[in-house]
């Protein structure tokens, strides 16, 4: 796995949730995304999701059984584990804006760390999201792009994360990143209340372990951390 694949496929992944989820032109959602030239976007999906662009709109096939995600005594299909965590360190690139533009943020990211000869010494790539969606307006909302980094100078416009060593609630789960919305629905709306735990003062994250280009949107795994009291 390559920082290279991994942050490509962020960036299709939300494109796709675009596709799917809005009527925005095609063109918009590829500069969105980091592709000013719809041609090199449009090869760029197809390589990476099996479909151009406009097919996969019109296919709409990897819209989530969101249905599936809960039953109606609140079964899970995504598993949540207990895990401890050590303090890490991050370097992050902070953004104001619609969540579905991360993958743009972390090719801006990865730009910067490159320049600056720090891509060889990042490790797990880490988004952090501060707002939700039902809350606040789609400009407005805050998140962090980032890389965990051991050592090494971070300096404007980088930012230093650190997330806090705890307890951590992670639900796994696996399948595109449209389905997301609603497995977090389920982990702080099913799982929190009826688990007898309290979330912590720290935001939530995401992470991707094993995440490839060549990760099938089924099959890609993204973990979610939520700090526990």
């Amino acid at each position: 796995r390559t920082l290279a694949e991994t942050v490509r496929r962020i960036r299709m992944d939300h494109a796709a949730v675009a596709l799917c989820y809005s009527d925005r032109p095609i063109a918009e959602i590829a500069k969105s995304v980091g592709y000013p030239d719809v041609t090199s976007f449009t090869r760029a999906f197809a390589d990476t999701l099996g479909l151009p662009p406009g097919a996969y709109r019109d296919k709409g096939q990897y819209r989530p059984e969101l249905a599936t995600l809960t039953t109606g005594n609140r079964t899970m299909t995504h598993p949540v584990t207990i895990r401890e965590m050590p303090e890490r360190r991050l370097v992050a690139l902070e953004h104001f804006g619609p969540y579905n533009e991360t993958g743009q943020v972390m090719t801006e990211l990865c730009t910067t760390l490159a320049a600056r000869g720090l891509m060889d010494k990042v490790g797990e790539s880490v988004c952090i999201y501060y707002d939700s969606p039902d809350e606040k307006p789609a400009p407005e909302l805050r998140m962090h792009a980032g890389f965990e980094l051991t050592e090494g100078t971070i300096e404007a416009p980088l930012d230093e994360i650190t997330l806090p060593a705890g307890r951590y609630a992670v639900m796994r789960y696996t399948g595109p990143f449209s389905g997301l919305a609603a497995a977090y629905g389920v982990f702080f709306g099913s799982w929190l209340p009826s688990s007898g735990e309290e979330p912590g003062d720290a935001p939530s994250f995401e992470t991707y372990p094993g995440m490839t280009e060549d990760t099938p949107p089924d099959k890609t795994v993204t973990e979610m951390w939520m700090l526990l009291k």
